[in-house]
């Protein structure tokens, strides 16, 4: 599973490692990623085309260490609904959707 969180939260926020935690309890491996702005250290998000090529780069990154396994890419808040926008444009046979708002959970194949 590909993940990324909310805009003021990096991949190292609690929230990411208990869930990565959690998921690596039941089976389910990880790859956790920032995006950009994130690593330059900037509190204004990119622009949505930097943001989904990041989540694209992280589906290929996933997709290369798992082979044959199914990939799941999703994230929380501004990282779900990039991921969704960014798998809307630009689908992956090999990958599926999941993204969680803060008020709702939405999945798709």
């Amino acid at each position: 599973m590909s993940l990324r969180t909310v805009p003021a939260q990096n991949m190292h926020h609690p929230f990411m490692q208990h869930l990565s935690n959690q998921l690596r309890e039941i089976g389910v491996t990880t790859l956790r990623y920032n995006f950009p702005y994130m690593d330059a250290g900037a509190k204004r998000p990119d622009p949505p085309a930097v943001l989904e090529a990041s989540v694209c780069r992280a589906i290929e990154k996933a997709k290369e260490m798992a082979g044959e396994l199914p990939i799941i890419a999703g994230g929380k808040s501004m990282g779900g609904r990039i991921t969704s926008q960014a798998l809307a444009q630009k689908p992956d046979p090999g990958a599926s959707a999941v993204a969680r708002s803060p008020r709702q959970s939405i999945s798709w194949p």
